[in-house]
């Protein structure tokens, strides 16, 4: 319950660093492949980073159509690997599994990039 939290609080940091980065969040979803965001951890911790730097923090969630989640600022996978970020991966969704994530401020936190 708390991973949500000790995560936040790990980006917070990078985000002070970087602080003209944006924050792009991979998966928001409560489990891979899926769509329902339901008592999602990776829902929080996107909602609190909007909360704390508002309209810096994007997300990718390939499993939800951009008209279906008006709270979400999302982005397509082209947008998000063209830009210079914090890419923060949530969800291990199949989508992001053969990423290359070269050269770009990556925190995984699935061990998979």
């Amino acid at each position: 319950n708390q991973k949500p939290f000790w995560v936040i609080d790990k980006v917070k940091t990078q985000a002070q660093i970087h602080p003209f980065k944006p924050l792009i969040c991979y998966g928001l979803a409560f489990k891979p492949d899926i769509d329902d965001l339901r008592e999602s951890p990776s829902l929080i911790v996107y909602e609190e980073l909007c909360r704390l730097f508002g309209e810096r923090v994007q997300a990718i969630e390939p499993n939800i159509e951009k008209n279906e989640e008006k709270r979400i600022n999302l982005l397509s996978m082209e947008e998000a690997f063209s830009t210079d970020a914090i890419h923060i991966l949530l969800v291990e969704h199949k989508e992001f599994l053969d990423i290359k994530m070269t050269n770009k401020l990556v925190m995984d936190y699935k061990g998979i990039w």
